[in-house]
């Protein structure tokens, strides 16, 4: 995995910025990940950086092939100006093996390319050919099947500072324009009915779980108490997570599903409200305090009981509709 990219016409911070969510992004997907900068610009953090000469003809392409001179086979090269992504693009790209559209334009510094390519870009380069589109066109798929296989990708490219800043509204909504973070604005959006259903499991040994059961732990009634943890801790997930927006909940129900053969319990939370934001967070943060609850009112029988598992289940509502693992 290459990345390609340079800070013109974006501030070094802001460069440096993106090019870390890129690497972060990458890391998941590839085995390797190496960053090309022009010469004299900072070496990405974490990875390996390789540097590109300047050249007397600007043209992204040099990057590109600066790339695939130090590439062994396939690789995957990114490159420039900061696209905004994330590891599923990444990793639908990768196994597609094709280009992305960006704005309805196809970004051939964004595909799997092979270092047997090399040589006929450089023939391109010498005689005069930096054009990205023609180097597309000739050298992997024609544009109008390219268009064909990709739709409506949710890529966005990043030329200036005003594309960034729309960019930030859109795919990094809780980053402000200097790299800061900031709450989503919500305003503008629908309410709708939203739920969200959480889940996690507490593991503990079978002789606690008994004792939790036939209510013999010193603090009491466990369940009932995690129970009303979880509702208050949903009730207040605005104090403890800093960008969730206050919704006023219509419902919260946290449920119990004991075994005491393998000493499990399992924890489901379900939060619904009509708003114009998701409750998928109050609905985790529910469960994650409920089973922490329930940690505080065994630990005096065992320190070793288990949390695990915390996860969305399903959510629904928003423009986004219905997602279900």
């Amino acid at each position: 995995m290459l990345i390609g990219g340079r800070s013109r016409r974006m501030g070094e911070s802001k460069a440096a910025l993106f090019l870390d969510r890129i690497v972060a992004a990458a890391r998941p997907v590839f085995e390797e990940v190496i960053a090309v900068q022009r010469c004299g610009g900072d070496p990405a953090h974490g990875v390996r950086t390789i540097f590109e000469e300047p050249h007397e003809d600007e043209g992204a392409v040099f990057g590109l092939v600066r790339a695939l001179q130090d590439a062994r086979g396939r690789c995957f090269v990114l490159a420039v100006d900061y696209p905004a992504i994330t590891s599923e693009v990444l990793a639908f790209v990768r196994d597609r093996g094709g280009v992305p559209v960006w704005n309805g334009q196809p970004q051939p510094l964004c595909a799997v390319w092979d270092a047997e390519a090399l040589p006929r870009i450089e023939r391109r380069i010498a005689a005069g050919a930096l054009d990205l589109h023609g180097l597309l066109e000739q050298e992997m798929i024609p544009e109008s099947e390219l268009r064909a296989r990709f739709r409506g990708e949710p890529l966005s490219n990043v030329n200036t500072p005003e594309e960034l800043r729309a960019v930030m509204a859109k795919d990094f909504s809780h980053l402000d324009e200097t790299g800061g973070i900031s709450m989503v604005h919500v305003g503008a959006k629908k309410s709708t009915q939203r739920e969200a259903v959480a889940a996690a499991t507490v593991r503990m040994s079978p002789a606690t779980l008994q004792k939790l059961m036939e209510h013999a732990l010193p603090k009491g009634d466990v369940l009932t108490t995690a129970k009303v943890a979880g509702v208050l801790a949903a009730k207040q997930t605005p104090t403890l997570i800093p960008l969730a927006h206050p919704l006023a909940l219509d419902s919260v129900d946290i449920t119990f599903d004991l075994d005491p053969t393998a000493g499990t319990i399992e924890l489901h939370a379900i939060v619904r409200c009509e708003g114009k934001t998701g409750v998928e967070m109050e609905a985790m943060t529910a469960c994650a305090v409920a089973a922490l609850t329930i940690y505080d009112m065994c630990k005096s029988a065992e320190k070793g009981i288990v949390i695990e598992g915390l996860q969305l289940i399903r959510k629904s509502g928003g423009k986004s509709g219905v997602w279900e693992r």
